[in-house]
């Protein structure tokens, strides 16, 4: 999946999104969480851009965690 391809990719924007909201996201949990994903992707799971967008948004609006 485009997932798995970008994998490090991926992985470095949910990590930034941890470090932006540590107290609403475990880094550790969010990233075993999506390699767990990676190995039996499923249609429908939007968590992982979910993460990366409210961070982004975040970014852009200038919202501190």
């Amino acid at each position: 999946t485009f997932m798995q391809l970008n994998r490090d990719w991926f992985k470095t924007q949910l990590a930034d999104a941890c470090d932006l909201f540590p107290d609403l996201l475990d880094k550790k949990t969010v990233l075993r969480g999506f390699e767990q994903y990676l190995q039996q992707p499923q249609t429908g799971e939007f968590v992982w851009w979910r993460i990366m967008c409210v961070a982004r948004w975040a970014q852009v609006f200038h919202v501190k965690g």
